[in-house]
């Protein structure tokens, strides 16, 4: 779990969040370890790594006639994520969790774990946004080559969670298709549009159709996990026009 230990209110949130888990760390299934996220003031050892873009987010270039440049704690972020997916390469799967990540429903989450496991799905994201996801070794390895690799490295122009569709994408269109996906049934998990619901297949385009529309006919699964959100507590991330009171999606367990 990602967490910065130098911010209070980031402590706060993943105490808060190991706490919703219980249930399933009870089960066995999950371990938590808060681990030090990358901060704007560590930023500069690993941002040299990627390729940044102007953002083309719509939240970053509200009232301007030109995109920003991401906000140093959006790029922090990114680099947080993108680290242990690296770190996926060398170790048995695990989560990569955000200090916000809340458990909705044990018994959902035990079903969506164990279809991630039985089908060893190359990416398997089970909560709002980047919250709560995995990927298996090898989708891991290739994704973050292409992110940091010397030659056409993938650039990078918009937040993690639509970085994390495009690199999906890019995988199943370049290696995954050309291997017959390993002949296996699906590759991916992932929230519909709305959140409430997972779908699942191995293609682009089912990728595609996932992520960006409501649910189809095709059988889903519940989300099991979300974010949780505080007044008191706040944000810790920044966006050029964020304000504090910004209109949360409505999948936020509000605390």
């Amino acid at each position: 779990m990602l967490v910065d230990f130098d911010n209070p209110v980031s402590v706060r949130y993943s105490e808060i969040a190991i706490d919703s888990f219980e249930p399933v760390i009870q089960r066995g299934m999950l371990d938590i370890i808060p681990t030090q996220c990358i901060t704007p003031k560590t930023l500069h050892t690993v941002k040299h790594q990627f390729d940044w873009q102007k953002s083309l987010a719509t939240i970053d270039g509200l009232n301007d006639r030109e995109p920003k440049p991401m906000h140093e704690t959006e790029m922090s972020g990114m680099c947080s994520h993108w680290e242990l997916m690296r770190r996926q390469r060398y170790e048995d799967r695990f989560f990569i969790m955000e200090h916000d990540a809340y458990l909705l429903d044990a018994d959902d989450f035990e079903k969506t774990y164990d279809f991630m496991l039985e089908h060893d799905l190359s990416y398997a994201n089970l909560g709002l946004y980047m919250s709560c996801y995995s990927y298996n070794k090898h989708s891991a390895e290739w994704m973050y080559d292409q992110l940091t690799r010397s030659n056409n490295r993938l650039p990078v122009n918009c937040g993690p969670y639509l970085m994390a569709e495009k690199l999906y994408k890019l995988y199943a269109k370049h290696f995954l298709s050309k291997r017959d996906y390993k002949g296996k049934e699906c590759s991916f998990l992932q929230p519909f549009r709305d959140h409430e619901k997972l779908g699942y297949g191995k293609t682009e385009e089912e990728m595609f159709m996932t992520i960006n529309f409501k649910r189809s006919e095709q059988p889903y699964m519940n989300t099991p996990t979300t974010q949780c959100w505080s007044e008191d507590l706040g944000l810790t991330q920044n966006h050029h026009n964020y304000i504090r009171k910004h209109n949360l999606h409505y999948f936020f367990k509000k605390l």
